[in-house]
């Protein structure tokens, strides 16, 4: 009879490109869904820094919901919307252009 750990090496070995594959697959499906989250206003703003950065920004008074394109936050400012867009912004995320 074989012992446990003899029954696990075994399945493991049965199974190892299954869960290779499973595993892959979940973290993909995590990564992609980390990236397109948004993160409400409420909850959270950006950091003010000094360097350049782009964000999706989501506006309340946008009819369609389509996400507008904002550049470099600093004190609570989206530089590149006018005073009603940064108003409406509901939520944001940010863009790695690297």
């Amino acid at each position: 009879m074989k012992t446990i750990r003899e029954a696990s090496l075994e399945f493991q070995q049965d199974y190892q490109t299954l869960l290779e594959e499973r595993a892959s697959h979940s973290g993909f499906i995590a990564g992609v869904e980390f990236a397109q989250h948004w993160i409400s206003v409420d909850d959270e703003l950006p950091e003010n820094s000094d360097e350049e950065h782009f964000y999706l920004v989501k506006l309340s008074s946008s009819a369609t919901n389509i996400p507008f394109l904002a550049r470099s936050f600093r004190n609570n400012k989206f530089w590149t919307l006018t005073w009603a867009e940064m108003k409406s912004v509901t939520h944001w995320r940010p863009v790695e252009l690297k």
